[in-house]
Parts: structure tokens; sequence; C-alpha cells
């Protein structure tokens, strides 16, 4: 019989703002932020905030205070989105979890124009 695998829950603390992708708008800058993620290879994207316009917004030396809980046994890819409303909106970066994985360091999101940290924990 084949073994279940264990669930663990990751808690994605928060997104530190090293250097925004957004430098100039309307609202003062910085960069209209949610994730999508994807647990243990799933079909679909799960988006958070919820919703098609929920979003915080995050300039540089700010953080995205998250706290949220995700449960999963194999594998969660976390996606890094900024909201453009006059285009298609901007990937920041992903990265992916495993089981065990050692989160005492942030994961560095990275693109040509801007730079996030990820800090998180496992929870229990």
């Amino acid at each position: 019989m084949p073994e279940i695998p264990t669930k663990v829950t990751i808690n994605l603390d928060k997104f530190y703002c090293v250097d925004p992708h957004e430098t100039k708008g309307s609202d003062g800058g910085g960069d209209d932020l949610y994730i999508k993620y994807v647990v243990n290879g799933g079909g679909f994207d799960q988006r958070y905030p919820d919703g098609n316009s929920s979003y915080d917004n995050v300039n540089v030396g700010e953080s995205w205070d998250l706290n949220y809980p995700i449960e999963f046994s194999d594998s969660l890819v976390v996606s890094l989105y900024d909201v453009d409303s006059t285009s298609k909106n901007d990937f920041l970066g992903s990265t992916t979890y495993h089981p065990g994985d050692d989160l005492t360091t942030p994961r560095i999101f990275t693109t040509k124009y801007s730079e996030y940290k990820l800090h998180a924990h496992w929870a229990g």
C-alpha cells in the first residue's frame, strides 16, 4: 500500500520591498502586489488576496505583511505579481517550497526592475 504524504503548513510572513517595479505613478509609486500559488503541482493557480482588484501597495523599504498559511504535501509554487491597469500585470518572480526546506533565509524575487524578499516559516 503506498504511503500517504504528510501534509505540512508553511506560513508566508511578509514580502519586503528592496526595489519596487513601479517607481512613478499617480499613487506615488510602489507596486500593487498579489500572489498566485499552486499546491502539489495542481492544475490551477489560487490567488491571495482574492478577487481581481484586491492587492497591497508596497514601496521601497516597506513590507506587505501576509501572515498567510498554506498547507501542502509535495510542493508549493508562489508567484508574485504587480497589478498594471494599462497592460498585462507584471510578473515579479516565483519560488518553489518543499517540505523540510530551510526557511532561515528569505527567498529572493528579482527581475530587471525589482527585488523582493519573501519571509516564511514552518507552522506547527
